[in-house]
């Protein structure tokens, strides 16, 4: 509809015009009662009746465009969440597929260095096993 300043102005303008003819039709109405001045209290009562059917009218565009807002988001809200309950759904999935290495490249690549270092570690301990059972056998042979 319009930009949120605009909205605070206009509600400001209408809030200060309703503030100026309703201390109008005030002042005015004794002098309407005793019959001496009538013509600024009638056109004092007609803007504020004018006024207030501004302000109706603004009150009604506010709630369509807040009615359609809510609509829209209803709509995406029922979206994600049915997006969100099939996620749910799939996390044990998802979790195979990162163990298995069948993720996106970057899992893949964290996958690799993991098993890299799986391997390199492995590899160690069984040189490491070898060298010292090869040195055991050459002192018991002595």
């Amino acid at each position: 509809m319009s930009e949120p300043k605009i909205l605070k102005e206009k509600i400001s303008s209408l809030q200060q015009i309703w503030k100026s003819q309703s201390q109008e039709y005030i002042n005015t109405y004794p002098d309407a009662k005793l019959g001496t001045n009538t013509t600024l209290n009638r056109r004092s009562f007609d803007n504020l009746v004018h006024t207030y059917s501004k302000m109706i009218s603004f009150d009604a565009q506010l709630h369509g465009l807040s009615d359609g807002v809510n609509v829209n988001l209803e709509k995406w809200d029922n979206k994600l969440v049915s997006l969100k309950n099939a996620i749910g759904n799939n996390k044990q999935g998802l979790i195979n597929e990162y163990s298995t290495n069948i993720a996106s490249s970057r899992l893949k690549t964290d996958k690799y260095n993991s098993n890299s270092e799986s391997y390199i570690t492995a590899s160690f301990y069984i040189l490491s096993l070898s060298t010292i059972t090869f040195f055991i056998y050459k002192q018991l042979k002595q």
